[in-house]
């Protein structure tokens, strides 16, 4: 049961650490005024539907349109690197594309080895961001040898990280401290994703969780770096396939209990800005066994003053768009502003069905398991922000078959990057004023297949 819950974890939670800072704390929930007009989507050209289904051709939506592809090089061809993007398309790879829709690209990186790529952290400078590259094999089992990358923006130029000691080839890096000199990763040891660190020329192995401990990941460093935070399948006799949220100091130590939930997974923790605070899902893996659903919580980082500030679990959890046989999934988790008390939200439309359906009637063998069900999805999902008093401010507009998620900050918390799916259509990417005004369309990535993982990266002159 737990890796059927793993897998959509794995293929999010790779990019959820990368590029977000949280170095301005506060607590200024006017911060994300809610003052201007909302919801003034500039999506060019009509949308026309077959069957209301959205035909993108049609829409005037091909990326032939409406990006600009350049290499590496000639896009950066001022002092300063505009703001820009980095996501995954549905073919694995990474692209990059500025907020004001110029300067698309796809990172042409060289290795004929590597079959898919994730996206790790950025180091404060800005130019440099750690990739992984992971071989052939299913990843949920731990079966690709993966790879480590320093990307170069300036340059466009990678250099692999040489990790000699590794536990396991399975590994994915997913923060640095200490200065930029260590990382924490997590490998798949035996069956069980154990949590490391090591300086980046791979000496001073330490394991920062044990064996026995669970499986592990979904990490993620507070803003002051003095602890993380995870979540972890705790296996023990007294307490079986139950995903709970711990923190730690990032050697291990002090190992604290945050949630545990005999009726819900916890799962997906992240960080206020003051390091104080975790806001994280609570999905009721019972009477939800495709994990669709889920309430956002939050509590104090020792487990303290947790509360619920949902009901009914009206969060996005399990995403599924696009068609076959080009489709996307994974964890739709929540992310605190950098810098004020919000956190996204992903609220559903009352009695919405997915277009993608659980199949109840089989087992579940690729950590998928659903069919398409296009004609009989209806409702969908806004993008909303949440303060910790339960306070709700709509963002994007409730839209009949339409669904936005994947929600992610800018460091400064203005604008947040999102993927939006109508029924049957690719993932577009789309970002928007963090007090709902100027949503702007960007890309469906190569050939209008769709792209997911949206990450800001930091702004760097060249």
């Amino acid at each position: 049961m737990y890796a059927g819950l793993a897998i959509w974890g794995l293929r999010s939670v790779l990019h959820i650490n990368a590029i977000t800072s949280h170095d301005k704390p506060n607590h200024i929930w006017n911060a994300v005024s809610m003052s201007a007009s909302p919801h003034r989507d500039s999506m060019p050209g009509p949308e026309r539907r077959q069957e209301n289904i959205v035909d993108y051709t049609l829409a005037g939506l091909t990326a032939a349109s409406l990006k600009m592809k350049m290499s590496a090089q000639s896009a950066f061809n001022t002092e300063v690197c505009p703001e820009e993007l980095i996501f995954r398309n549905l073919q694995g790879q990474l692209g990059i594309i500025g907020t004001d829709g110029r300067g698309y690209r796809t990172l042409e990186l060289g290795r004929t080895d590597i079959v898919s790529w994730g996206i790790g952290p950025a180091f404060a400078d800005g130019q440099r961001i750690i990739l992984v590259g992971f071989g052939h094999g299913i990843a949920w089992k731990g079966q690709p040898k993966t790879h480590s990358f320093i990307y170069d923006r300036k340059s466009g130029e990678i250099e692999e990280i040489t990790l000699p000691d590794l536990p396991a080839p399975y590994t994915i890096i997913s923060c640095l401290f200490q200065g930029e000199e260590r990382i924490l990763f997590g490998s798949q040891v035996e069956g069980e994703m154990q949590l490391f660190s090591c300086r980046l020329d791979g000496s001073e192995l330490r394991p920062v969780t044990q064996p026995g401990q669970g499986f592990t990941y979904g990490e993620t460093l507070s803003p002051n770096q003095k602890r993380i935070a995870f979540h972890a399948v705790c296996m023990t006799p007294d307490v079986n396939n139950r995903y709970a949220i711990f923190t730690a100091n990032p050697d291990g130590s002090e190992r604290i209990l945050v949630d545990r939930d005999e009726d819900a997974y916890c799962f997906g923790p992240s960080w206020s800005p003051d390091s104080q605070w975790l806001t994280y899902l609570k999905c009721p893996f019972k009477t939800d066994p495709g994990h669709d659903t889920a309430d956002i919580w939050i509590a104090r980082s020792n487990g303290s003053e947790k509360r619920s500030l949902t009901t009914a679990y009206p969060h996005v959890f399990a995403t599924g768009f696009g068609r076959p046989p080009h489709y996307g999934n994974g964890s739709n988790m929540v992310q605190w502003s950098p810098v004020a008390d919000a956190i996204t939200h992903s609220r559903i439309i009352p009695g919405t069905i997915p277009p993608w359906v659980w199949a109840d009637d089989r087992p579940d063998l690729d950590h998928f398991n659903r069919d398409y069900r296009p004609e009989q999805s209806c409702g969908g999902a806004q993008l909303c922000l949440l303060h910790p008093s339960g306070e709700i401010r709509e963002i994007t507009p409730a839209v009949e078959r339409r669904w936005d998620f994947r929600a992610a900050w800018s460091r400064a918390g203005d604008q947040l990057a999102f993927i939006r799916s109508d029924v049957g259509g690719p993932g577009q990417l789309w970002v928007i004023n963090a007090d709902g005004s100027e949503a702007r369309f960007l890309t469906i990535g190569e050939d209008d297949l769709g792209v997911d993982h949206p990450h800001f990266m930091p702004t760097v002159t060249i």
